[in-house]
């Protein structure tokens, strides 16, 4: 008997209940490759010095945010040597 065969003849609530179950994997299987993005994320902008916005939904507020004047600037300079 296949898989499929064997899901055909269970009752309508195993069936209910397996699609659940497999609906709740999928979305924690989304969630726990969101957080892996949002970590690696969170990593490059600390170790640039950039600033990382998660878990809003106010664009307005984190524009301000970028925008604002920084506490430090560096300047880079670079003199080519005149042979």
């Amino acid at each position: 008997m296949s898989r499929q065969e064997f899901i055909d003849k269970m009752p309508a609530e195993q069936k209910k209940a397996l699609e659940d179950i497999k609906k709740q994997q999928q979305s924690d299987y989304r969630r726990s490759g969101m957080a892996l993005a949002e970590g690696a994320m969170a990593s490059l902008a600390d170790g640039t010095g950039g600033t990382f916005f998660h878990n809003r939904n106010d664009l307005g507020a984190g524009l301000v945010g970028l925008t604002a004047v920084p506490e430090c600037v560096y300047l880079l300079e670079f003199s080519p040597v005149q042979p």
